[in-house]
């Protein structure tokens, strides 16, 4: 993190936050800082230190003067904005900064530190230090905070936009605070902005260079262990799954395998795992980083949708992941193209999708036939083709509710998605998997052992203490994945 970078936004009266200067000219911050949220809206930018004076003595190191700027790119899907300034900062190297990211085969903690300027420090910053974990479910970072947090939730608001850094690279960009406050802050990924085709557009009428992302490596004991949570069990599914794709003929048609567990259990440990199967990469013709051997599909995580639009999504993104152009309205889908690039062996031929059936409440269904109709026809071919469909299937959202209060004006969920699975099991069209059961004491052995070889060199008795440590958090009953990773981060604290 460099100091002189580190920003403070004032958006009139109406809003203050952080940000931090990817270039001389350009901030990164948070969308919701921005207001009114529209491009072209004016702010006043403050670096926190004028560039080159870190080394100064104390008495001699001068602020800059608040600069004019105003908001140039604004994201219409995550909490992303960019801030231009009227003159660029002549002292700073007009090359983007590098920014990180973490893979999505690494799930554990990481320290982090964020500065901005909160509330509660009134105009003085805070550098915040914590742990930060990846939540795949909503694609977003949970922060630990371990700095004296003020105990007043409204006290963050300016914290919003600051970046935050693992291993000297930028990784998020703050989130909101709200009531439910309990020492944790959110960040978005700052992949998500890259990944991002109005940024990128964006970004060409700057007439800069492309930004450089660079993977957060791990390094610390803690790291390496929660990097291999997902190993902790899931072992029959991926033991499940691997033998039957094994037992397709030469020439087999797409496969389409359902996944069932609970929303608080972790899928992706599953698609995890076989993804760095040696086995299951020899299958399916793709020795590659894990999230390009089962790419992730943007399955919408919103209560009703436009299932056309999300259809056209999905598909655009198995075009471009199997470098085939995606089709525009009114053109038939490239179901030849798109099998000829599969049977190449050059391209990733397996996705995944998380369905959320909690917040299903209209569209999702008819979403659900359409991908399947579109995977079987992309016909029969020389290399197996995999979806998988991880269904997070507990009960919908406020049911309980509905049922306590019998409140009748509330939306019904969408029934058309239980519906459209339950006809594609009756067909045939699906490969089930046993459902994902809970974390029992039994498998806590087995993945302490693998550890050993994984992260040594590693005292065997640090291990033992945290395989004890588990072994009492999950007791008699068993507890469910997601609950098992986080009190596996608490334990590795301890050690």
């Amino acid at each position: 993190m460099e100091t002189a970078r580190v920003a403070e936004l004032t958006f009139g009266k109406e809003s203050m936050g952080s940000g931090y200067l990817i270039t001389a000219r350009h901030v990164l911050t948070a969308r919701h800082v921005v207001k009114p949220a529209r491009e072209g809206t004016p702010c006043t930018v403050q670096p926190l230190m004028t560039v080159g004076q870190e080394d100064l003595p104390l008495n001699a190191q001068v602020r800059p003067r608040p600069m004019p700027g105003a908001a140039s790119w604004l994201s219409k899907t995550h909490d992303l904005a960019i801030v231009e300034l009227t003159e660029p900062i002549p002292a700073l190297p007009a090359k983007p900064v590098s920014l990180g990211r973490i893979r999505g085969n690494d799930l554990g903690l990481r320290r982090c530190r964020a500065r901005g300027f909160p509330a509660a420090a009134g105009r003085d910053d805070v550098d915040l230090e914590g742990k930060l974990a990846y939540v795949a479910e909503s694609k977003h970072f949970d922060l630990n905070v371990g700095t004296a947090p003020p105990a007043n939730y409204k006290e963050w608001v300016g914290f919003s936009g600051a970046a935050v850094f693992c291993g000297g690279l930028a990784v998020g960009v703050m989130r909101t605070v709200d009531g439910r406050w309990n020492s944790k802050l959110t960040a978005t990924p700052v992949q998500h902005l890259l990944e991002d085709a109005s940024f990128q557009n964006y970004w060409k009428t700057q007439s800069m260079e492309p930004f450089r992302i660079e993977d957060v490596a791990s390094s610390t004991l803690p790291d390496r262990i929660a990097r291999y949570a997902y190993l902790i069990d899931r072992k029959d599914a991926v033991y499940q799954i691997h033998q039957h794709v094994r037992k397709l003929p030469a020439n087999s048609l797409p496969q389409v395998i359902a996944i069932l567990g609970e929303d608080n259990d972790e899928h992706e440990f599953v698609i995890l795992q076989l993804a760095d199967h040696r086995e299951m990469q020899r299958l399916l013709g793709r020795e590659a980083s894990s999230e390009q051997v089962i790419v992730p599909l943007p399955w919408p995580d919103i209560k009703r949708i436009d299932p056309d639009e999300s259809f056209r999504t999905l598909v655009r993104e198995i075009c471009i992941s199997a470098n085939v152009a995606a089709p525009t309205a009114g053109v038939p889908m490239p179901f030849s193209e798109l099998r000829a690039s599969f049977d190449s062996g050059t391209v990733p031929r397996a996705f995944w999708a998380l369905i959320r059936r909690k917040i299903a409440f209209g569209g999702q269904g008819r979403l659900l036939r359409q991908l399947l109709d579109f995977w079987l026809g992309l016909g029969e071919g020389r290399l197996p083709i995999l979806l998988f469909l991880c269904l997070a299937w507990d009960e919908h959202q406020n049911e309980r509710q509905w049922l306590r209060n019998l409140v009748r004006t509330r939306p019904q969920p969408d029934m058309e998605l239980d519906e459209a699975y339950e006809l594609a099991l009756r067909q045939e069209r699906l490969v089930p998997v046993d459902p994902l059961e809970i974390i029992a004491s039994a498998h806590i052995d087995p993945w302490i052992k693998e550890l050993g070889f994984r992260c040594a060199p590693v005292h065997p008795d640090r291990l033992a203490r945290l395989g004890l440590g588990l072994r009492r958090q999950i007791g008699d009953d068993g507890r469910r994945m997601r609950q098992v990773a986080a009190d596996l981060y608490d334990l590795l604290d301890r050690i």
